[in-house]
């Protein structure tokens, strides 16, 4: 619930009076750990609304949602110092995202 590192209360109001399922995981700044992962995909097979709280940096959700999502989903995301995205995953959405995260560095 902050944006630009800073507390944006209207942000948890809305997003915590929503209905819909709950999910925590946590993941550490830098990386995307497997249980991020599962938990998206989880979220993207559920039939219900749901959110995911992020116990720790969410920057590197962004690309695993992309690659997991399917056709048509639209992505909101924030960019810092200029607003906000909207990304509709289609093939090349996700082929993009899947390039990027395989480019990255992988930590054992």
């Amino acid at each position: 619930y902050k944006t630009e590192r800073s507390a944006y209360h209207p942000l948890r109001n809305k997003v915590e009076g929503m209905s819909g399922c709950n999910i925590i995981v946590k993941n550490p700044a830098g990386v995307i750990t497997a249980d991020l992962v599962e938990k998206i995909r989880e979220a993207f097979k559920r039939r219900e609304r749901t959110r995911i709280k992020v116990d720790g940096e969410e920057d590197l959700a962004a690309p695993v949602c992309a690659a997991l999502a399917p056709d048509n989903t639209c992505m909101v995301y924030g960019l810092p110092g200029k607003g906000m995205v909207l990304l509709r995953i289609d093939s090349v959405a996700r082929e993009k995202a899947k390039s990027i995260i395989y480019a990255m560095e992988e930590l054992n």
